[in-house]
């Protein structure tokens, strides 16, 4: 009885358990705004090992990256156009030199390589397809 009683309440437990959707990252492409559930940047983040915490500000379950980047496709490359700290409506637009040294203007994305999956705005927790999937090579786009 013990244990039915446990298992009753594991499954009560698992069943209301819902996970926060994430706050998409924006893209331009082909004059048309998307959005994308990739996250083009935590490679670079990742690889040069750089601490975002000190950086973005989080403390919203919505985005637990911290930030929010804008992308746009351009003559067949991927760049970072913009990045901000994101914390469930805070705004505040972050330097892309301050974890890009030298950076100015647009970057160009030569450390992504992967799928970049677009879906029309408002759609990206539909359920639905991607609009379109783009496949990025050292920040080109070759299909």
């Amino acid at each position: 009885m013990k244990t039915l009683i446990h298992i009753i309440l594991i499954l009560m437990v698992i069943t209301q358990t819902h996970a926060t959707f994430q706050i998409p990252e924006k893209v331009m492409y082909k004059n048309s705004s998307y959005e994308t559930l990739n996250e083009p940047l935590a490679s670079y983040i990742e690889k040069n090992k750089i601490d975002i915490t000190k950086i973005t500000q989080s403390g919203c379950s919505a985005n637990w990256r911290g930030y929010v980047a804008t992308w746009v496709v351009q003559d067949n490359y991927l760049y970072l156009k913009k990045l901000f700290t994101h914390s469930c409506g805070n705004e505040k637009e972050v330097p892309l030199v301050s974890i890009i040294p030298k950076s100015k203007g647009m970057v160009k994305a030569v450390w992504y390589s992967g799928e970049l999956k677009l879906f029309n705005n408002g759609k990206v927790h539909s359920g639905e397809p991607p609009t379109a999937v783009l496949i990025i090579s050292s920040g080109q786009v070759v299909d």
